[in-house]
């Protein structure tokens, strides 16, 4: 059965110094034998010091050949949501386009069944954070988030390429990739805005964490702790006045020792099924329910 060769890109931001593509595709051929076929190179407005250094790269990719081999080479400005050129990452705008521009571009390169090399060395620093939650997203098990590290005394020589092992290096950076924590959230890779994708997983976590609050009232607690849980977070007060409006509600007795008793073991219970480090306390568990019973009204505990 024949193997189908890997299709390797290269997406890479880029900011003054053109020498991280040029580092990235040799680091990555000399020290991992990976020979990239496309390069991708996400900037800021083509004016300036930025200018100069793409003019450079075009130079080094000279009828989209790198190194003696085919490698294609795109460059990709960073628009404004009205494709506006991005100058500098200055404002919520700017950053907003950036994280935009790079998510598109892998997110292409994944649709199109890539594998991806992720560089992060070159740009502002909301780049490289940008970068990096883009990788989280989008990422699958073949796919890599690098950074480069070069010595002070190769930076000053302004070469594009390494003259010694010791000049650079390439460093992986680990991804805790939403394909892993979840299988539900792979399907929020479809979302071409990463601002959406977000919002959506979001969503997503918080309705896992209602389904878990749900489970531990029905299934956890009895029905008396149930109650004793949606009484004080519902009108909070003290272990008396819950009691209280428990028996007002009931037309029981209910004591005030048996409220505290009860709440000892919703905190005991809490701790080893919501697995906190800390112990429990009536805080902790006003935090985990607050607004809960206003949203889920069925869920209000059963009466006595």
């Amino acid at each position: 059965m024949a193997v189908i060769a890997r299709h390797e890109v290269l997406v890479a931001t880029l900011g003054t110094q053109p020498q991280v593509i040029t580092l990235a595709l040799d680091l990555l051929a000399v020290d991992e034998g990976i020979a990239v076929d496309e390069v991708h190179v996400v900037h800021t407005a083509a004016k300036g010091l930025i200018a100069k250094a793409l003019e450079r790269l075009r130079a080094e990719f000279h009828r989209n050949r790198y190194g003696g081999r085919r490698c294609s080479y795109h460059e990709v400005p960073i628009l404004t949501p009205e494709d506006r050129p991005v100058r500098d990452i200055r404002t919520e705008e700017d950053a907003s386009g950036a994280f935009r521009t790079i998510y598109r571009v892998v997110l292409e390169q994944k649709q199109a069944r890539k594998r991806v090399h992720l560089s992060i060395a070159g740009g502002r620093n909301s780049m490289v954070v940008y970068g990096a939650a883009t990788a989280q997203i989008l990422f699958d098990a073949d796919d890599r988030l690098w950074h480069i590290l070069s010595t002070e005394e190769f930076e000053r020589t302004d070469l594009m390429h390494r003259h010694s092992r010791f000049d650079a290096a390439l460093v992986p950076i680990p991804v805790l990739r939403w394909s892993t924590i979840s299988p539900a959230l792979t399907a929020l890779v479809r979302e071409q805005d990463p601002f959406r994708a977000i919002a959506a997983q979001e969503q997503l976590v918080e309705r896992q964490a209602d389904r878990q609050r749900e489970e531990f009232l029905t299934e956890v607690l009895t029905p008396a702790e149930w109650r004793v849980v949606e009484d004080f977070v519902t009108h909070g007060g003290t272990d008396r006045e819950i009691a209280a409006r428990l028996a007002q509600h009931s037309g029981r007795h209910v004591s005030e020792r048996t409220v505290s008793t009860h709440l000892r073991h919703i905190y005991g219970k809490m701790h080893s099924f919501f697995g906190y480090d800390a112990p429990v306390n009536r805080g902790i568990v006003m935090q985990q329910f607050a607004g809960f019973f206003e949203q889920y009204p069925h869920l209000r505990a059963p009466p006595p």
